[in-house]
């Protein structure tokens, strides 16, 4: 159903580059952030991003659908340059985004995964998340916020070749991890549950680690 007071949703990044209704996708999840703020949260995805909303789509989008002259639509009468400030704006609510969130101490959800480096919940919320999501970055701070947006869980029936622990992703961003990296993350921050997004699945969802982690991609 829709969300309200009495039905709390969380939507778990990649809100834009999905198509052609990427405005009014994001449109319509900030209307419902406004109607129940308490009910409705947002995480960030790799795709609430500036590098990649400049070759994905969004930024094309945007741009095609509220105009490129400086007259072509206005927020107020003396506005210029009013679609690119749309845009901007756009990208400044991105910033803002959280990058995890932690349900009732016990379901731990990202967009992407988890991390390169032993990771405790504490390190996550000192992240200054405010910001372009970090690619390739040297700080231990930046891996984090790369692995968060853009870590995959391996394998899967997709991608079937086993792992256990680490390996680069051929994504070219954040890391490939196998179950062992999911016990030892849950055992640490004393978590029952990872749930994530950013790849699709044939049937919309898969779950992965012996239970301990549910990709779930509402697009697929």
């Amino acid at each position: 159903g829709s969300p309200s007071e009495n039905n709390w949703y969380l939507f778990n990044g990649d809100f834009v580059d999905r198509g052609r209704k990427g405005c009014e996708i994001i449109s319509t999840l900030m209307a419902f952030k406004i109607l129940y703020p308490n009910a409705v949260f947002l995480n960030r995805g790799n795709h609430e991003a500036r590098a990649q909303n400049a070759w994905m789509g969004f930024e094309e989008e945007l741009l095609s659908k509220y105009g490129r002259k400086q007259d072509s639509v206005r927020m107020l009468p003396t506005d210029k340059h009013a679609s690119l400030k749309l845009y901007t704006l756009c990208q400044s609510m991105f910033d803002s985004l959280p990058l995890c969130a932690l349900i009732q101490k016990r379901v731990f959800v990202c967009h992407g995964g988890l991390f390169r480096n032993k990771v405790s919940l504490n390190h996550l919320r000192k992240i200054n998340r405010k910001r372009e999501p970090p690619l390739e970055g040297y700080s231990m701070e930046d891996k984090i916020y790369e692995d968060l947006l853009w870590s995959d869980p391996r394998p899967t029936s997709t991608y079937p070749r086993p792992l256990e622990e680490r390996r680069a992703s051929d994504r070219g961003a954040g890391c490939e991890f196998g179950y062992r990296v999911t016990d030892q993350f849950c055992a640490h921050n004393q978590v029952a549950l990872v749930v994530r997004s950013h790849e699709c699945v044939p049937e919309g969802f898969e779950v992965l680690h012996h239970g301990r982690l549910i990709t779930i991609f509402s697009a697929s």
